[in-house]
């Protein structure tokens, strides 16, 4: 790999050439473009076996060395990528959906749960979620009454805001559609389209399938790891387009509910 080490200007404003830190080669040009990259944080699987290069390293089939675990979106490093690709390839803000939507793909359970890496959401938690399933499809985690215990001020004013705009083109009730700590039946995405960014309609989209989606108040720990990516900007604008598709998906879509459903598991029918 090559580093930059300078752009040279042409004199009017332009670029003429760039020249390469290794080498001190000067390439001729007209149009420079920069990229940001990212770094993958590899420190979460530290003393726990996983091997790591630049990322975690993966197989074809996101597979790391220890059975059962897998990793994909952008801490993933494929270890025989091949010469025709680069080892790091994913993009960060695709790389949570990348991570999602594979490890949905990969469950065989009868039930998946989601929850965000950076130890704000608890652990403890999980028993209401599996309790919670007995009554809903889906049961989504609210932070509204405990977000001031481990966000600031901003995130709390930019998440409520972009909450209330998404609730209101399209024609929701959800209290914290952001909340990524989520529990639902397997067959919930059955027939779900994924695209980037769909983790913030995904009650929205459960329910246009006919599942039923309840809430349940969780935890809010402090933020001890990482930094957050999202604020006004990409919480609401950045979606914007999701959520008019999403809004126009509910205005056509067919409407029906579930009545009963086969459980494949123990053979038989269930109503619910």
């Amino acid at each position: 790999k090559s580093n930059l080490k300078e752009i040279l200007d042409d004199g009017a404003g332009g670029a003429r050439a760039v020249t390469v830190a290794e080498t001190g080669e000067m390439i001729p040009c007209q149009l420079v473009g920069l990229t940001a990259g990212v770094s993958p944080n590899t420190g979460v699987v530290q003393n726990s076996g996983i091997q790591v290069g630049r990322g975690v390293l993966v197989d074809r089939r996101l597979r790391t060395n220890i059975d059962n675990v897998f990793a994909a979106g952008d801490c993933a490093e494929l270890r025989n990528p091949g010469e025709e690709r680069g080892t790091v390839e994913q993009l960060w803000y695709t790389g949570r959906m990348q991570g999602e939507v594979a490890g949905m793909q990969i469950a065989r359970g009868r039930f998946i749960v989601t929850m965000d890496a950076d130890l704000q959401n608890d652990p403890a938690d999980l028993p209401k979620f599996i309790e919670a399933l007995n009554r809903a499809d889906c049961v989504c985690g609210s932070r509204v009454a405990s977000r001031g215990e481990g966000d600031n001020i901003i995130r709390i004013i930019s998440s409520r805001i972009a909450n209330r705009v998404r609730n209101w083109l399209s024609d929701e009730q959800i209290s914290d559609a952001g909340c990524g700590y989520r529990a639902f039946r397997r067959d919930c995405i059955g027939n779900l389209k994924f695209f980037n960014g769909m983790h913030r309609f995904l009650p929205t989209l459960f329910k246009m399938e006919g599942y039923s989606v309840i809430e349940i108040p969780i935890a809010t720990n402090p933020r001890i790891h990482g930094s957050t990516h999202y604020g006004v900007w990409n919480r609401l604008f950045a979606s914007f387009y999701d959520l008019l598709a999403v809004r126009w998906m509910k205005s056509r879509m067919i409407r029906y509910e579930i009545a009963e459903r086969t459980d494949p598991a123990a053979g038989r029918s269930a109503p619910l």
